[in-house]
């Protein structure tokens, strides 16, 4: 985003404007996830449970894929 031609704004608005999307997505999935499941007949300690349970499989995954596609990309060889 800073090496945008059009970029009028300061770093620091950038790595704030970052962080407070993440906490945005972070509170929603943490508490607006739960009372989703919540608002479908669970109880509450179970849609917590659920929500928790649904972010680390899926987190789980997500590193999985990552830590296998670090594995199949050749070195590059040094050119000197």
């Amino acid at each position: 985003m800073m090496k945008r031609t059009q970029n009028d704004k300061s770093k620091l608005f950038h790595f704030m404007s970052f962080y407070a999307m993440s906490m945005l997505l972070g509170m929603f999935l943490f508490i607006g996830c739960p009372w989703i499941y919540y608002a479908f007949g669970f109880s509450l300690e179970s849609a917590i449970l659920m929500t928790a349970a649904t972010i680390n499989i899926h987190h789980f995954m997500v590193d999985g894929y990552i830590w296998r596609s670090k594995k199949k990309k050749k070195p590059v060889a040094a050119t000197t």
